[in-house]
């Protein structure tokens, strides 16, 4: 499965060097990964380079700033296999569609992540409605995306959840 990680914004040198603005929390991820796709081509990764959330890529074939600048704009993708996250650290796509519990209890099924804050916030949807609870860690006890299953700590998650 391919993963979004970011959007070449401009060609950075002379040499064919992209400047990339990284869609992970962690630019430091994409060290993991040796090949990447702009669109449906697989372009082998020289080398890499993070700053912030921007990284700096060699790309075979890319050997002076007219081929870098052909990249400008377009979209990067990694396969997800190649970048392995720390413990307690998910994907977006694999938190969707997950059934968050409380005491055996269905809360809510994820249908979106928000991140316009100091944390992440699930949104969940029971009967219609809209459930906001906030990444804190205390709150979930047990993530398991496999099983898409979420089990929820009852008192901490009567302390933080938002309901419509």
């Amino acid at each position: 499965m391919k993963l979004a990680v970011g959007q070449i914004v401009k060609p950075q040198g002379i040499k064919g060097e992209v400047k990339l603005d990284c869609w992970l929390d962690d630019s430091a991820l994409l060290k993991q990964v040796k090949y990447l796709y702009i669109g449906d081509v697989q372009k082998s990764v020289r080398h890499l380079r993070c700053d912030g959330r921007f990284c700096y890529l060699l790309f075979e074939g890319v050997v002076d700033m007219n081929g870098a600048e052909l990249l400008r704009g377009m979209t990067v993708f990694a396969d997800k296999n190649q970048i392995s996250l720390p413990e307690g650290r998910f994907f977006i796509d694999d938190l969707l569609g997950c059934v968050v519990y409380s005491n055996c209890e269905k809360v809510g099924v994820v249908v979106d992540v928000l991140q316009n804050g100091a944390k992440d916030v699930l949104v969940l949807e029971r009967d219609k409605k809209q459930i906001l609870i906030p990444w804190v860690d205390d709150v979930f006890a047990n993530v398991d995306c496999l099983a898409k299953r979420i089990e929820a700590n009852s008192v901490r998650l009567s302390e933080v959840i938002c309901e419509d």
